[in-house]
């Protein structure tokens, strides 16, 4: 025999509320349809379909949705593999050339950027205290030291090789300016000769 509580519970289920819902409605405790009125919660959920007052989706329905769902996937699928294709490609590089453009980069920034560069330095230095300053100067003369070790083979040969084109330069001149006061004196020369 079923009380009165029992068939609103029924009746409501039937029609499609949560328990929730229902609790709300007939001012019950939260959770006490689980715990004293389930089975007229299962009796109203089994009946709701077959009264008709509970919209369910027909076998078609199911597979339209089914199908637009896939669909949707797709097209997701689609534009992420179009996105990835218009991304730049990452370039295969060795270390050194990926350093060479870095300190490319590096330097670019620093030309376009020097007025800036160059404030933002003086201000730092102005406002460090004479021991940061003094600190700053022989950490620059110690970095430029231990460069100039690592560099010094280079540099050597660029100065040596300097050098080299200067003399070029020089003797060309000189051969230039040797012709130039010799060419009057051959043809002078030749006409000597051929008189």
């Amino acid at each position: 025999m079923t009380t009165n509580i029992e068939e609103r519970i029924t009746q409501m289920a039937s029609c499609g509320l949560n328990p929730y819902v229902i609790e709300e409605r007939l001012g019950m405790e939260h959770y006490t349809i689980h715990i004293k009125y389930h089975q007229a919660l299962m009796n109203g959920y089994v009946t709701a379909p077959a009264s008709g007052r509970v919209h369910t989706l027909s076998a078609e329905e199911k597979a339209e949705r089914k199908r637009q769902r896939a669909k949707e996937r797709r097209e997701e699928k689609k534009a992420e593999a179009k996105k990835q294709a218009e991304a730049p490609k990452r370039v295969e590089m060795t270390h050194e050339e990926r350093l060479a453009r870095r300190r490319e980069y590096d330097a670019r920034y620093r030309r376009e950027h020097r007025e800036e560069y160059n404030r933002k330095r003086r201000e730092l230095y102005h406002a460090m205290s004479p021991e940061k300053k003094k600190a700053l100067f022989e950490r620059l003369v110690e970095y430029k030291r231990a460069t100039y070790e690592q560099r010094k083979d280079k540099i050597n040969e660029r100065r040596r090789e300097l050098r080299r084109l200067r003399k070029e330069q020089a003797n060309a001149e000189k051969q230039k300016a040797a012709q130039g006061v010799q060419a009057p004196s051959d043809t002078e020369n030749r006409l000597l000769l051929s008189a």
